[in-house]
């Protein structure tokens, strides 16, 4: 009987099922898949393993609108610029401190000069009423090769623009329109693209309530 009892302990203990190991064999488990799903991540984004892929992330830059409500129009530029205000209704933007001394203004540096023609000051005469006439004034002005006028559309509103080189030799780019009889004419110099993002903005002003 001592015999029995122990092979059927011996017989029970070899048929109970071994669990120890099966943690082990989970853990081995995971690691494997996350080094195939890495791989694959790798090799997805293109970078080598041990290479970290970041994405940067930008804000668009905040603006503010600028607005003439006795020329008609209002505009959006970025909030690190600042603006001049002059009688005759001259006004002028730039994209760089007061305190900066420019001559020329070249790329990454900005300025913008918007005004009517003629100017708004009280007692001035009556001008231009028509972009073609306005258009054909700049081409009358400008001396040298005539520069090239390309019209465009400006939400809504019907423009011209043109590269030209100043009288000083400083090249710029020119935007004419006309909004209910009275002519703008807005002049860009250094960064054109800066010019262009802006003046896109371009609508009439809006009545203040």
């Amino acid at each position: 009987m001592g015999m029995l009892k122990a092979r059927q302990s011996a017989t029970q203990s070899q048929s109970k099922p071994r669990t120890a190991h099966w943690p082990w064999l989970v853990v081995v488990v995971l690691v494997l898949a996350g080094v195939v799903v890495r791989e694959t991540v790798v090799r997805a984004s293109g970078a080598t393993p041990g290479t970290a892929v970041t994405r940067e992330i930008t804000n668009a830059p905040a603006r503010l609108t600028l607005r003439d409500g006795i020329a008609g129009y209002e505009l959006d530029y970025p909030a690190g610029w600042r603006v001049e205000e002059k009688e005759g209704g001259l006004t002028t933007l730039y994209s760089y401190p007061a305190t900066t001394e420019v001559g020329v203004v070249q790329a990454p540096q900005s300025k913008i000069e918007i005004a009517p023609t003629p100017d708004v000051s009280p007692g001035s005469p009556a001008g231009v009423t028509t972009l073609a006439q306005l258009a054909a004034q700049l081409m009358q002005a400008h001396e040298g090769a005539p520069p090239i006028l390309r019209q465009m559309v400006i939400n809504g509103i019907p423009a011209v623009r043109a590269d030209i080189v100043t009288f000083s030799g400083e090249p710029a780019r020119v935007i004419l329109i006309v909004l209910d009889g009275q002519a703008l004419q807005a002049v860009g110099y250094g960064d054109l693209g800066a010019f262009d993002s802006i003046m896109s903005t371009l609508r009439r002003a809006h009545p203040v309530v």
